[in-house]
């Protein structure tokens, strides 16, 4: 929300442009990444997880592993 406030466009738009969406302006997708980029953001990989529905993690379950050597 401080991206939209400081760029001047919606909530919506900001994230469609640092989602890289093509329906936003390559010069509106240049800015908002910028001004991202001056406040630190950084893309949160558990809210992504939940929008596409997989988190691209996957589970190893080892039997007894205190004897390297059985």
């Amino acid at each position: 929300m401080d991206i939209a406030i400081r760029t001047g466009y919606s909530v919506h738009t900001v994230s469609r442009a640092l989602r890289g969406k093509d329906d936003i302006a390559p010069e509106t997708r240049n800015k908002i990444s910028e001004i991202a980029r001056e406040m630190g953001h950084v893309r949160n990989a558990l809210a992504l997880s939940l929008r596409v529905g997989y988190t691209n993690t996957i589970a190893v379950i080892l039997g007894n592993v205190s004897n390297p050597l059985r």
